[in-house]
């Protein structure tokens, strides 16, 4: 008998220019990484399926996630760089966190992808901005 668990972990999604961030927060589970994953191809979809974009994931709230959870973040980082993805940017505020989802999530991509692990929110949109990734209005992103 295979059991079906509440998901777990929150997030938000948000655009600026060319950059698609999502913000996690909590303890995730497989099923509130799928519910995450799913949820973001829908977002990206909705956002007209660019096909240059960078990838911001802003996890200082994140308190950490089961082994599967991670595999489909694994998934997710593969998908994004699939779907147009040149950069990948993180924000953690907590070094052994990051420590980590380091060793959890980092795989090869299909196609070569910038990465960056920042400290805040204002590193994170200095080093887009020097990828060519620009975001005007950032006054509701903090």
């Amino acid at each position: 008998m295979s059991r079906t668990f509440s998901a777990h972990g929150e997030y938000r999604f948000w655009r600026c220019g060319e950059v698609l961030a999502v913000e996690a927060a909590g303890t995730f589970n497989q099923e509130g990484a799928s519910a995450l994953f799913r949820d973001f191809r829908g977002f990206w979809l909705a956002q007209g399926s660019p096909s240059r974009w960078a990838y911001l994931i802003d996890v200082r709230r994140w308190e950490g996630s089961t082994p599967d959870a991670f595999e489909l973040g694994k998934e997710m980082q593969f998908w994004c760089a699939e779907h147009g993805a040149q950069a990948f940017c993180r924000i953690h505020a907590n070094t052994i966190l990051d420590a980590t989802f380091s060793r959890q999530i980092e795989i090869p991509t299909p196609v070569q992808q910038e990465k960056r692990v920042c400290s805040d929110l204002n590193e994170a949109w200095t080093w887009l901005k020097s990828r060519g990734f620009f975001c005007e209005d950032r006054s509701d992103r903090s």
